[in-house]
């Protein structure tokens, strides 16, 4: 399996304990290493729903992954 598609599948488990609203969760990869080699719009699209802080939900999702992994 790929990177991509590993990440995608975590992030859609993740994003399902999270809220039971769809999204259009798009996993790109980076063209700036010094950002890491994939990125995601999830948190940002979060925020809206969840009214929170696209940083605060990028690190719960972060804590997350690294459970996972």
């Amino acid at each position: 399996m790929q990177a991509r598609q590993l990440i995608t599948q975590n992030l859609e488990l993740i994003v399902r304990n999270i809220t039971k609203e769809q999204i259009d969760m798009q996993v790109s990869i980076s063209e700036r290493i010094e950002n890491g080699d994939y990125y995601s719009n999830v948190a940002l699209q979060l925020a809206s729903i969840l009214k929170k802080k696209p940083l605060d939900i990028a690190y719960k999702i972060k804590d997350e992954l690294e459970k996972v992994s």
